[in-house]
């Protein structure tokens, strides 16, 4: 029998509603905190949903890259900013060259936010039709219509150069990102993975389309209470963004095979420091070289809305 390499999570990261980083996150949850709000960020018609669980502020970064943080799309913003916290934890900066560092993250609409300010601009505001010819605006703007631009930013900033693979399954997602980086682990194509999932869906579009198939809630009078999954009276999900996906609130992780993780020190320090005792104890299952950690979906379905539930966590039995 072929051994099969041992995966630990060495950091973890997000930028959501309800925390703008992993203890903040995690304290709002026990302290059963809503983050979803009425939306104010643009004007929405009569008999569409006004909750959102909105991220109200996004810390800037300095990037070594070649796109300033002021010209990133707001989900690259969000994707960056967990995937530095996840990076920081997991002390990656620590790896040696020849460590083959891989990115795998999931988004389901991609830099939506960047599309629809290059239709309103290129269209004057739906008034006339797109220009056919290239124009200054289409060089601009290609890198916001390709779906692994926000993957592509991660692995710039964190010089990953192991594989940068986007992830399009739509609402499970983020897991399939974290599944296919414990593959890529365990199969010895990489050593060492940053995976998650980033959206940035509270525009104008998908608000309007959520809306008129009757999907999103309409408890806008009681936006803090409008996202109930387990309610018999449920109407419908909320909309809300940041670097997670229907199955995970922890937006980012970065795994590592035992080896790697022991010379950086980071196992020992992930158990102390990003899994609190009482995540720990609040339910588990897995066997063999692989332990879940399972978030109560009552605390992070009031936190940020939709249909986030659970999150999945590796790390050594």
């Amino acid at each position: 029998m072929s051994h099969r390499r041992r995966v630990v999570v060495t950091g973890l990261g997000t930028v959501n509603p309800n925390g703008a980083d992993v203890p903040e996150f995690w304290s709002n949850c026990r302290r059963g905190v809503s983050a979803l709000a009425k939306l104010t960020s643009f004007e929405v018609p009569e008999g569409f949903s006004t909750s959102v669980g909105a991220i109200r502020t996004i810390a800037p970064r300095t990037l070594r890259g070649r796109t300033p943080w002021a010209e990133l799309d707001r989900s690259a913003q969000l994707g960056l900013g967990s995937a530095l916290e996840a990076a920081e934890m997991a002390r990656l900066a620590a790896l040696p060259e020849r460590c083959r560092v891989g990115v795998f993250i999931s988004t389901a609409i991609g830099q939506i936010g960047a599309m629809e300010d290059s239709f309103r601009r290129q269209s004057r505001e739906a008034s006339q039709p797109l220009a056919a010819a290239a124009t200054a605006d289409h060089d601009r703007d290609w890198q916001s219509f390709q779906f692994n631009s926000s993957a592509a930013t991660i692995a710039q900033e964190l010089d990953c150069r192991g594989g940068c693979v986007t992830v399009t399954t739509g609402c499970t997602g983020g897991l399939d990102a974290m599944g296919y980086a414990l593959d890529a682990i365990r199969a010895a194509e990489v050593d060492v993975a940053v995976s998650g999932a980033t959206e940035a869906p509270i525009t104008p579009l998908v608000v309007a389309a959520f809306g008129k198939i009757g999907a999103t809630s309409l408890r806008n009078a009681d936006p803090e209470h409008a996202s109930r999954p387990f309610d018999s009276q449920r109407d419908g999900f909320v909309l809300g963004e940041g670097p997670a996906d229907l199955g995970g609130s922890l937006g980012f992780t970065t795994a590592a095979t035992t080896s790697s993780a022991t010379s950086r020190g980071t196992t020992r320090s992930l158990r102390r420091r990003a899994i609190p005792p009482d995540l720990a104890a609040a339910g588990s299952s897995g066997g063999g070289d692989v332990r879940n950690w399972w978030l109560p979906a009552a605390a992070s379905g009031a936190a940020i809305g939709g249909g986030v539930g659970a999150v999945g966590v590796w790390g050594c039995s």
